[in-house]
């Protein structure tokens, strides 16, 4: 059993080994080229792991405020720019900024001013307000409870696959 493992074991010093024989032989070639860019990456997926592994936790929770932001971006078909931007002042992109601090304070372990200041260059107390307009609207409007559990589980989703959190960790 040993020595079936160890057979089997690919190092780069068998592929360049392999490569010096194989000289001109064009077929061979192709095939080592090809499993050097599998194997560069999974390097490549590995490193961006280490990337996020090695973040302190300040960092990772500002990289999921911006994740949020994307997700109702990409729900409500608007730019995210739109919603972390400091200047526009529609309603149609204010409430979608209010779904974003709704979200981002259910989600993350950002303090109020930090999501506030992240998204829309607000401070905390537009957040809370953002929070209180988005429950009261969830008492009446069915359309508007449909639409915020669904990013809700988008949101859980995303965010357990990509950091390995869970969502009753920040219910509050």
């Amino acid at each position: 059993m040993i020595k079936e493992k160890n057979k089997f074991k690919v190092t780069w010093e068998r592929y360049l080994k392999v490569a010096r024989r194989a000289g001109r032989n064009k077929a061979l070639i192709k095939k080592l080229n090809k499993r050097v860019q599998i194997l560069e990456d999974i390097v490549r997926r590995f490193s961006l792991l280490d990337d996020i592994m090695t973040l302190d936790e300040n960092e990772i929770e500002v990289r999921k405020l911006y994740d949020i932001s994307q997700i109702v971006a990409d729900y409500y078909i608007i730019s995210k720019d739109l919603i972390i931007g400091k200047t526009n002042r529609d309603r149609d992109i204010v409430s979608k900024r209010q779904v974003t601090h709704y979200l981002a304070k259910r989600y993350t372990k950002n303090s109020l001013s930090n999501i506030g200041s992240r998204i829309g260059g607000k401070n905390h107390a537009t957040v809370l307000y953002s929070d209180k307009v988005v429950k009261d609207i969830l008492t009446y409007d069915k359309q508007f409870i449909v639409e915020i559990d669904e990013l809700c589980k988008r949101t859980e989703i995303l965010l357990k696959a990509k950091y390995g959190t869970k969502n009753s960790e920040y219910e509050g």
